[in-house]
C-alpha cells in the first residue's frame, strides 16, 4: 500500500502504467518435462525515468496457462492488495532432447527372412516410457540383409532429437536327424531360409573335438551321407548354414547335437503260409537283404 500525508486520500499503484514488466528467470533453459512448467519471475520497474524497482511478491498474484506441452505458454501477473493493474508475458516450453533416451529393442537377434526385419523398441526418458506416434517415431536402416541393424527414433510433439540403438539380423538354425548302416550315417536337416550352404561337423566327443567335415554349397541341399565311418564307432554330428554377404561368409549358429551309432540296418520280414509253398508242418520265412551284414539270427516265439 501508499500511505498519504495526513489529510491526503491513499492511492493504488497500477502497475501497467508505473511501468512494471515481468521477467523470466532462465527462460532458455525451460524445457518440457511432463508437468506443469512455473519458472520463477520477477516484476521489475523499468522505466528509463525512474529507477529499477523489483516489487515485492506479496503484492501480487501470479497465475501460468498453456504450461505443460511444448510451446508458447503464459504467466500472469494479477492485482492483489495495494497494487491494480495485470500483466502478461509469454515464454517457450522447448521439447525436450531424446539425446539421453534409452532405447530397448525387443529381440536384438532377429533371424534372416529375406524381407525387412522391424523389431518393436522401447524409449524411455527421464524414468517415464514414451509413446510411439505421439512422442516419437521410428526409423529402420540395414534391416534387410544379415548384418548389422540400425534404429532412429525421432522426437515430435513434447520431444526433439534422436535417438539410436542396433541389433543383429543372423542366419537361422535347424535340428540335425541321423541314421546309418555300416558303412555310412546319413544325415539331413531343416531348410534353412536364405543360407548359401552349409558347414557340417563330426567328432567322437559330444562336447569337444569337433572338425568339419563337408562344406556343402546350396542352400537347398539339406542332406549328406558321411562314409568315413568306422563300424560299431559313436559319432556326434552338428551343422550350421551360412550365407554369402559381400565376399564373406557369415554363419549362423550351430544345430542341436546328434548322436549316431554306426550299426547293422534292420530288414524287413515276411512271413509265407500258402499251400503251393509249404507243407503241412513248416513255415516259410523270408527277409531284405541288409547291405554289410555277415549273417542273420533268426527268432521265434
Amino acid at each position: 500500500q501508499v500511505h498519504a500525508a495526513d489529510g491526503e486520500s491513499s492511492a493504488l499503484m497500477d502497475i501497467k502504467s508505473d511501468g512494471y514488466e515481468i521477467q523470466i528467470a532462465d527462460s532458455a533453459s525451460i524445457t518440457y518435462t511432463g508437468k506443469e512448467v512455473t519458472p520463477a519471475i520477477k516484476v521489475v520497474r523499468t522505466d528509463e525515468s525512474k529507477e529499477e524497482t523489483v516489487l515485492d511478491e506479496n503484492k501480487y498474484e501470479t497465475a501460468y496457462s498453456d504450461n505443460v506441452n511444448a510451446g508458447t505458454a503464459k504467466v500472469t501477473v494479477k492485482e492483489n492488495e495495494g497494487v491494480t493493474g495485470e500483466l502478461t508475458k509469454e515464454f517457450t516450453i522447448s521439447p525436450a532432447s531424446l539425446k539421453d533416451a534409452a532405447v530397448t529393442v525387443a529381440n536384438k537377434s532377429a533371424t534372416y527372412t529375406g524381407t525387412a526385419v522391424k523389431p518393436a523398441v522401447t524409449v524411455e526418458l527421464g524414468g517415464k516410457v514414451l509413446k510411439e506416434n505421439t512422442d516419437y517415431k521410428v526409423s529402420y536402416a540395414n534391416n534387410k540383409n544379415v548384418g548389422t541393424a540400425e534404429i532412429t527414433v525421432t522426437g515430435i510433439g513434447n520431444y526433439t532429437d534422436t535417438a539410436k540403438a542396433t541389433f543383429s539380423i543372423v542366419v537361422g538354425t535347424s535340428d540335425i536327424k541321423t541314421s546309418s548302416v555300416y558303412n555310412k550315417v546319413s544325415l539331413s536337416w531343416g531348410k534353412v531360409t536364405g543360407a548359401s550352404g552349409y558347414k557340417i561337423y563330426r567328432s567322437t566327443s559330444k562336447d569337444s573335438g569337433y572338425k568339419a567335415i563337408k562344406t556343402v554349397k546350396s542352400g537347398a541341399t539339406v542332406n549328406y551321407n558321411d562314409t568315413k565311418v568306422t563300424f560299431n564307432q559313436t559319432y556326434y554330428y552338428k551343422v550350421r548354414a551360412y550365407r554369402i554377404v559381400g565376399d564373406k561368409a557369415v554363419f549362423g549358429e550351430y544345430s542341436p547335437v546328434s548322436k549316431q551309432k554306426v550299426k547293422v540296418g534292420t530288414s524287413s520280414v515276411k512271413r509265407t503260409a500258402s499251400a503251393s509253398t509249404t507243407s503241412y508242418n513248416a513255415v516259410t520265412v523270408k527277409w531284405s537283404k541288409v547291405n554289410g551284414a555277415n549273417g542273420y539270427k533268426v527268432y521265434r516265439s
